[in-house]
Formats: structure tokens, sequence, C-alpha cells
């Protein structure tokens, strides 16, 4: 998929210079993510303009109306992609392809048993939307830092190869996920803290990026 990749970069970027300028998450960071994503999934190229139209429509990332976090409607956007990715996963389970449904549609688990088709369609458009998103914030972010952070343009139009540590430091500072969950399973112990089975943890990610035992200046970029 790199060959796509470096050649949706640059004509979106040619497109967006052509222009004059332009807004960096609506014409450039969502937009460019979407079609990356589908690409390596294997959406066919003829409905990816309908993805990105439900893309358009969709509630923002990070929505905190109740509302927009409830996928039961039949118009919500997710819902939607769902009934296409329920027909790609049907076609590659006859015809398989070089992609990442073919892979899905054909896997198995350890145990030799098949998954249950709803959770290949759940998993798929999962998949979807959350490689979508986080790289969107990603790429928004990345340019925020490159703009204030006095010298770091400069030093990276100098030296290409800072661009991964670049992106790795980032993710540290903000991160497209600024929390994960977990079940404890059994009785255990967290720092000075017991832990029942049973209790649900929200784990900070954003906390332990900052972790001073870790970074000499953990605020700093």
């Amino acid at each position: 998929n790199e060959a796509y990749i470096k050649e949706l970069s640059h004509k979106m970027i040619a497109d967006i210079v052509a222009k004059g300028g332009g807004d960096m998450i609506k014409d450039l960071a969502t937009p460019f993510v979407t079609l990356v994503i589908a690409d390596l999934l294997g959406v066919p190229a003829e409905d990816r303009d309908i993805f990105m139209q439900l893309i358009d429509a969709a509630p923002p990332p990070g929505s905190l109306n109740p509302e927009d976090n409830v996928m039961i409607s039949e118009d919500h956007p997710m819902v939607i992609m769902a009934g296409y990715f329920a027909r790609y996963i049907m076609e590659r389970q006859q015809t398989p392809r070089d992609d990442i449904l073919s892979e899905l549609a054909h896997t198995l688990y350890p145990n030799g048993e098949k998954p249950e088709f709803a959770d290949l369609i759940t998993l798929s458009t999962f998949m979807f939307g959350a490689g979508q998103d986080t790289s969107a914030k990603l790429l928004g972010n990345a340019i925020r830092f490159i703009t204030d952070e006095p010298g770091l343009q400069d030093q990276l139009r100098a030296d290409p190869s800072l661009i991964p540590a670049m992106l790795e430091e980032v993710l540290r500072l903000e991160g497209s996920t600024k929390q994960t969950a977990r079940l404890a399973r059994r009785d255990t112990k967290i720092g000075d803290y017991d832990i029942k089975a049973g209790t649900r943890l929200l784990v900070s990610l954003s906390a332990a990026n900052r972790d001073p035992s870790r970074w000499e200046n953990p605020g700093e970029f």
C-alpha cells in the first residue's frame, strides 16, 4: 500500500497548495486517513466516496453527546457502513483477495472454529472507524507541534529521518487515545492499592506518557 499512500498524499497536498490553503483536518487529515484505511481493508474504489460522505455526516470524534454514541438507528454512519462490510466479507468468502477483509473472511480461532459472521462485521467496521479516527487526530496534533515548537519545522526539513521520532513524541504528549479500560480477573495490587476481582479499571495513557521516572522533563516536547 506504500505506493498508493505516497501518490495520494502528494496529490492531496498539491491540491491544497494549488488552492492557496485549506483546513488541515477537513481537507487533508480526515480524507487522507479515510482513503488509506479503506485501501488497507479492501473497500472498493467505487465505494470510497460514499464512505467519505458518511464520515463527513458522522458525529465529531470524541463527542460527549450521548445520542452521538448510540449506534442503533438505521441511518447512523457506522450502521450503514456495517451493511457494506457484510457484503464485502461475503464476497471475500467466495473470492479471496489480497486485503485485510479477505484475511478476516477466512480466519479461524486457534481451536479451528470459525468466528460468527456478525463478529466479523463488527470487527471490520471497528477497524475502519478506529484506523480513520486515531490517525486523523495524529496528523492534526503533529501539525500543531510543527507550528508551535520553535525551530522544529526547520529541523525536520533539514533531516527528514527525524520524522518517525517526532511522531512518537507527538503520540506521547497528545496520544489519539487518552485512556483504556481493564477488568481485574483476580485479586491483585496496583501500587499501594488492593484491587478486587471484578473491578473495572481506567488506565490513563496520557498520565503514563508523562511519567517523571521515565522522562526528565515529561511535559516538554
